[in-house]
């Protein structure tokens, strides 16, 4: 279970805990979309609800950092905004093949 430090106070939090969710096993985005590995990890830690502010303490970089790596993310994975890269990494489809199967 990844923990974050608290932007605010500093306090280590479980990241399950906080915010109800878990990432299931093999969907993590490490490994996936030839993300490299600092962006696999902002997105893994979006997908598990964090702000950008949040993966900034985490990972020790500038929030625009975070923004620039999520922005190449998106690129990568085909998307457009957050909530459809958490759909495309969780469930494992894009748009395409949604739209090929309706």
């Amino acid at each position: 279970m990844p923990k974050i430090l608290c932007p605010k106070c500093g306090t280590l939090l479980e990241v399950s805990i906080r915010l109800g969710a878990e990432i299931p096993s093999g969907k993590s985005a490490e490994g996936r979309f030839g993300l490299s590995a600092r962006e696999a990890k902002c997105v893994d830690l979006a997908v598990y609800g964090c702000t950008n502010a949040d993966i900034a303490v985490q990972m020790g970089i500038k929030e625009q950092v975070v923004k620039n790596y999520m922005r190449s993310a998106y690129d990568k994975i085909g998307c457009n905004n957050r909530a459809d890269m958490v759909r495309v990494i969780l469930l494992g489809r894009d748009r395409t093949s949604e739209a090929v199967s309706e």
